[in-house]
């Protein structure tokens, strides 16, 4: 489910464009296959992530989505493994894609991030090492490292094969991009552990995410000049450019067209956090 290297992406682009490539006639088609069964397929696969079942489980679990498959396709995974369902239990909600997560226990939010740093945390006290992507936070590699495993990072359009065993890791950890392969392991996390999500939540360090999208009013190459005058701390990235200040990390991304930008902003409190992603903001609109 990952994006193919820009190499082959630069070759399909091409080919398609000069025409080069061959039709088939009719006599040559396939048979149209039935896809129906791809659904029973992915929840099975979803099931894996609670090899136990989810009976017992001291949380009874609402879910919500504006994409009603994705909020049906949750449901159906949670009731084959046992769980029970409650307008008033823990709350999982999807986003419409179904590759983020957000959960409601007790009155507090728990963000998407949080939630992988949880499921990281278990993965990496099991003796496994991790496949992110480029982009999630950097707090996740600490986890790693002091249960003695590593990080493996893919990028979003590798320009070669360099993250190839990253790419071959994250396919057994889907749970990292896909939020209902997430929501199935989180809940098995909290049987297995007889931990609420408070509890687990408050063995991971401090960290907090601000993600922003800014337009930009440079090209890429002359806004890596202006973060370089700024005063940061400015690290290579694969993709992107990296800046540290004040204790935190800004991970910076131009798009393809290269007019915008995203902005991953981390840091131990919401405050700075917020206020990196505010100094990036500032800074570019100095310089329109």
């Amino acid at each position: 489910g990952l994006s193919v290297p820009r190499s082959l992406e630069r070759k399909i682009e091409t080919n398609l464009r000069r025409g080069e490539f061959h039709r088939c006639n009719g006599e040559n088609c396939k048979e149209i296959a039935n896809m129906r069964s791809i659904h029973t397929i992915y929840i099975r696969e979803m099931l894996k992530q609670a090899p136990e079942g989810l009976e017992g489980l001291h949380s009874r679990v609402h879910t919500a989505s504006p994409n009603p498959r994705v909020k049906t396709t949750l449901e159906d995974a949670l009731g084959r493994l046992g769980c029970e369902s409650a307008e008033d239990g823990l709350l999982l909600e999807l986003n419409d894609a179904g590759t983020s997560l957000q959960a409601t226990a007790g009155g507090k939010v728990y963000g998407d991030e949080q939630l992988l740093a949880i499921c990281c945390q278990q993965e990496v006290q099991a003796g496994c090492d991790l496949a992110l992507p480029y982009n999630a936070p950097e707090m996740l590699d600490t986890l790693a490292s002091q249960a003695g495993q590593s990080t493996l990072r893919y990028l979003h359009t590798p320009a070669d094969q360099s993250d190839s065993p990253a790419r071959r890791l994250s396919a057994k950890q889907i749970w990292v991009r896909d939020g209902l392969f997430r929501a199935v392991k989180l809940l098995h996390i909290i049987k297995s552990t007889g931990k609420s999500l408070a509890e687990l939540s408050a063995e991971l360090p401090d960290f907090y995410v601000e993600k922003k999208s800014f337009a930009l009013p440079c090209s890429p190459a002359h806004l890596q000049e202006l973060l370089r005058r700024s005063d940061t701390q400015l690290d290579a990235a694969s993709e992107g450019v990296i800046l540290r200040k004040h204790g935190g990390r800004i991970l910076i991304t131009p798009g393809k067209s290269g007019k915008r930008a995203q902005v991953f902003a981390e840091a131990n409190t919401m405050e700075l956090a917020h206020e990196l992603c505010e100094d990036v903001a500032l800074l570019l609109q100095n310089n329109q």
